[in-house]
């Protein structure tokens, strides 16, 4: 994100520009079912302090709350989104309010009105000037991100808890557990559950796992949390919007040779040599992790370098490209598979674009447009940079050629060519690896899935 205007001169400047913009009116363009989530988050944020929003992707977080802000008039608004979301998404809106958009801390002195927008890493930053900040409301955006307790994001936001009001919005608020929901309520309003995680442990979890080192929730105490969170917290499905669900099609792979025989080794013995280097797995998890790279036809050895063992699934891929109709969308989850498929693709001449990390600000936003516009065949997106807060809906062919075990990054991705602008049937096609890790993640994402739906479910209101 650019930061520009940084003194207080500059500041008005923005301001008056701002100002010159003519209001969106969002209040009036929400659809029945978004006007009622924006009331109960207004009739319940001055009692409590804070609502959670936890909307279904596409059901329009975003509009819901630049309408709440735009009837609640907060002097002082401080906006927390991930950094796809800053300039794709929050940026645009959030200039249609007649607020002054400040995008500095020093833009922060002297300002009586405004809008602060961030994304999670300058907040972590310039935590110690924004907690200095009086704020009548604090929106942190996709609030999955701050749901494990100890990480750097989940310890910022506990430093805004005391702000007047705060907004926590989320589409895939739970990844495995209701355990998920605590660091996030630790933000929205730490009276419901408490601040102290070992009392909220101890009434509703108990120990298991490896050495009994890890917290489970006891599924006995769903009710009573439900019970707990039901005041505050709104379930927004796209139901309203008569969207129909993206079909997820499974596409076997069918790993054979010198890949099959590298992923045996490495499966049976924890290590695998090419030449003088050598790929080790000592402990599970990192074993983990290279059987997954070796189902997409790389693995990264003890030295960071990559070694190329098979192409099973871009063969399957270039089989099924030749059935889908452009533009496509192809999501996976390691770089090294993002420009080998790029680069495949593009031997057809085929106009690729590529999102990942390093593309930011204005660059991601003007490869978003261009894909958008028709100007790209096949968007090639790094599974946590492509799959939050953007939207493709110039595609209604999804390929999922490589993904992990959480199921809140697989359901992001699922909904990324969704919205209302979608004409067409949406087709997902996950490539899987038979008898091999890639079988055990679907598993795994099926079984979470049951579980979260069967808790957010409780916060729809009829």
């Amino acid at each position: 994100m650019k930061l520009k205007r940084s003194t207080k001169q500059e500041a008005v400047s923005q301001q008056s520009l701002t100002q010159q913009m003519k209001p969106s009116l969002w209040w009036l363009k929400l659809l029945p079912k978004q006007r009622e989530a924006a009331q109960f988050i207004l009739d319940r944020i001055d009692d409590s302090g804070g609502v959670a929003l936890f909307a279904q992707q596409r059901s329009g977080k975003t509009y819901i709350t630049c309408a709440v802000i735009e009837r609640m008039k907060p002097q002082s608004t401080l906006v927390i989104a991930p950094l796809t979301a800053v300039d794709v998404v929050w940026r645009d809106a959030l200039t249609t309010l007649d607020i002054c958009l400040l995008e500095t801390p020093e833009a922060l002195r002297g300002a009586s009105r405004g809008i602060y927008l961030t994304h999670f890493q300058g907040a972590i930053k310039n935590c110690r000037t924004l907690t200095r900040h009086t704020w009548d409301l604090v929106v942190i955006d996709e609030s999955q991100g701050i749901k494990a307790r100890n990480s750097a994001q989940s310890r910022m936001a506990r430093k805004f808890r005391n702000a007047r009001r705060r907004l926590a919005l989320s589409g895939t608020p739970i990844d495995e557990s209701p355990i998920d929901v605590w660091a996030q309520m630790r933000f929205v309003d730490h009276t419901v559950l408490g601040e102290d995680w070992s009392t909220f442990a101890e009434q509703y979890c108990y120990r298991g796992g490896f050495k009994n080192k890890k917290w489970i929730f006891d599924k006995d105490k769903t009710k009573h949390l439900l019970r707990k969170l039901h005041n505050h917290v709104y379930r927004l499905t796209t139901d309203f919007m008569g969207l129909k669900p993206a079909l997820l099609n499974l596409v076997p792979v069918m790993m054979l040779g010198e890949q099959d025989r590298i992923y045996e080794q490495m499966n049976e013995h924890g290590i695998v040599r090419f030449g003088e280097d050598i790929a080790t797995g000592p402990l599970a998890v990192t074993k983990l992790t290279k059987l997954i790279q070796i189902t997409g036809g790389f693995v990264i050895d003890d030295e960071g370098k990559s070694h190329r063992v098979g192409f099973a699934k871009e063969r399957k891929l270039r089989w099924l490209m030749s059935r889908l109709e452009r533009p496509v969308v192809i999501f996976c989850q390691f770089l090294h598979e993002l420009h080998a498929i790029a680069e495949g693709l593009r031997v057809n001449q085929q106009r690729v674009g590529v999102l990942w990390g390093h593309i930011k600000g204005q660059d991601r936003v003007k490869l978003i447009a261009d894909f958008q516009a028709g100007k790209y065949d096949v968007l090639v997106a790094q599974m946590r940079t492509g799959s939050m807060s953007v939207s493709f809906t110039s595609s209604s062919s999804l390929v999922i050629y490589s993904t992990n075990h959480s199921f809140i990054d697989f359901e992001q991705m699922m909904f990324r060519l969704q919205g209302m602008t979608q004409k067409k049937q949406v087709n997902a096609y996950l490539l899987y690896c038979q008898n091999t890790v890639d079988e055990d993640k679907i598993n795994a994402i099926q079984v979470k899935e049951s579980t979260v739906y069967s808790v957010v479910s409780h916060f729809e209101r009829s």
